[in-house]
């Protein structure tokens, strides 16, 4: 906020980045035409020349009050935006916002997650035309019978991966098996990971998903941490989204709301670096920096 209002978020782009110390010059790209609306990081996604950003903030209200409803493209590396995804023309759920949003290189498809109406409602829909039409990719919008509500979605050769932000807390995978139009006409989910010892209710969320670009077989790396309840945070990695590893988890229960909020890695040193919220540290310094060492064999 600035002065007691609500910012309005921007985006900026720079030129004259060469590496070697120069300083570019930024400027505004392009801003959310409401207050209190912003940027999360699942809801950004990049691959070559296409970038994807959703609203996130604001939910849906019985006033009508506008709220975190769309999704915007850049085709050209973030120079020109344009929506392409309206909230407000799939649902009238009360409580609803935009969660995440992915390119997916391997179908050039473009996938849309929402959630957190008032009625259970949540959706994942995706678009093999830039967004001009979208398909509705579950059986039903009812949460619990087909699909977790997401945040994060990761686009992987042969799976996609959707990290929960709902019961059952955990990753959740489309396999690509089921084809570009599935036979039934929407996609069956299963399970890839899910925490362990949970209770029958939202109780985690993943915060982020990493992965470092400096090789090529690097691991995508998800970080989460406890919502409702008193938990323990925790990376997952996988290459492959069939096989995950649990390469950290906090030594105590944070306290709800609390714990791993970001991840970074794999380093060149071979080491991931997440960042902690923790409420157990002083008010003025609560983040903690962790670093673990890896083994990528």
């Amino acid at each position: 906020t600035v002065s007691g209002q609500p910012h309005i978020t921007k985006f900026w782009k720079s030129t004259g980045w060469k590496g070697d110390g120069t300083v570019p010059t930024w400027a505004v790209v392009y801003q959310f035409q409401r207050q209190g609306i912003y940027a999360a990081d699942w809801g950004f996604s990049q691959h070559g020349p296409f970038v994807l950003i959703t609203d996130y903030g604001s939910k849906a209200s019985v006033s009508g009050d506008e709220y975190a409803r769309y999704c915007y493209l850049s085709k050209d590396y973030g120079k020109t935006w344009q929506t392409i995804f309206d909230l407000a023309t799939v649902t009238t759920g009360i409580g609803v916002h935009m969660h995440g949003a992915c390119f997916d290189p391997y179908w050039n498809r473009i996938w849309v997650s929402f959630g957190d109406g008032s009625f259970g409602k949540n959706g994942l829909f995706y678009s093999d035309d830039l967004g001009a039409t979208w398909v509705w990719a579950l059986q039903t919008n009812t949460a619990g019978i087909n699909f977790s509500q997401s945040v994060n979605i990761v686009a992987l050769p042969t799976c996609i991966l959707f990290a929960s932000d709902s019961y059952p807390n955990g990753i959740q995978r489309i396999d690509r098996a089921q084809g570009r139009t599935p036979t039934a006409g929407y996609y069956t989910v299963d399970s890839a990971w899910m925490i362990p010892d949970q209770p029958a209710s939202l109780a985690y969320l993943f915060q982020q998903v990493a992965r470092s670009e400096w090789f090529p077989d690097a691991p995508y790396l998800f970080v989460y941490s406890a919502e409702n309840v008193a938990g323990k945070s925790g990376v997952v990695a996988t290459f492959d989204g069939w096989s995950f590893d649990q390469i950290w988890i906090s030594d105590a229960n944070n306290t709800a709301g609390y714990g791993g909020r970001s991840v970074m890695g794999v380093t060149p040193t071979n080491e991931v670096v997440i960042g902690s919220f923790d409420s157990s540290n002083p008010p003025e310094t609560p983040w903690e920096k962790i670093t673990l060492k890896v083994n990528l064999d």
